[in-house]
């Protein structure tokens, strides 16, 4: 999906457009998604995860994924 997103934004947009034909705020609310969700998979963090980490207020370039221990 990341790929998709900053490869053919105008596409991404028109797709959403339809989708969402007459509502304005709800076209900013699946894009804002769709961007946060591609962030997300850049960082190799879920989606509730990273913007959990996010709302912390933690740095993009601070995002590594926690490990677990076994």
């Amino acid at each position: 999906m990341a790929a998709s997103l900053t490869a053919e934004p105008a596409q991404t947009q028109t797709e959403i457009e339809r989708e969402f034909p007459h509502d304005p705020a709800l076209q900013l609310v699946h894009l804002a998604r769709k961007r946060l969700a591609a962030e997300a998979e850049s960082a190799g963090l879920g989606y509730l995860e990273y913007v959990r980490r996010v709302a912390r207020g933690e740095s993009p370039s601070a995002m590594a994924p926690v490990r677990q221990a076994a």
